[in-house]
């Protein structure tokens, strides 16, 4: 009922999903993948806190990848993104079975990465979904 909390960093993460498609990433990032069945919802909140060389805090992206069903693991369809957050949340409900790709990345190209809180917090349609 609480979620599941990540808390990390991504200081020594590479840059695996750079965006230059209106919505600023950059630098390190890291990946989450969360399987949901059609009318499931899932709620993410994404936290930066100090930089990683820095007390400085540090500005966030949050984006949300849906995939094309079951079978697909790829980053298809970008349908959130959200930038230059320190504390964001965003809401997604799955329009088919299927995965989406959780991404934690930085706003600014020089200096946004360091601590972070993920929390995800799955609604489902079948009771014991939850793992």
């Amino acid at each position: 009922s609480s979620g599941f909390v990540i808390n990390d960093d991504t200081c020594s993460a590479r840059d695996n999903f750079d965006d230059s498609s209106g919505c600023w990433d950059a630098n390190a990032d890291h990946a989450y993948r969360l399987y949901l069945r059609e009318g499931e919802s899932v709620t993410i909140r994404y936290q930066t806190h100090d930089e990683c060389w820095s007390s400085s805090s540090w500005y966030g992206t949050l984006k949300i990848f849906e995939t094309g069903g079951c079978d697909d693991l790829t980053c298809g369809t970008k349908v959130y993104c959200d930038y230059n957050e320190r504390d964001q949340t965003a809401t997604y409900t799955a329009p088919r079975d299927g995965w989406i790709i959780i991404v934690a990345d930085g706003s600014h190209a020089s200096d946004d990465e360091g601590d972070y809180t993920l929390t995800v917090r799955l609604t489902c349609n079948a009771a014991g979904c939850e793992c």
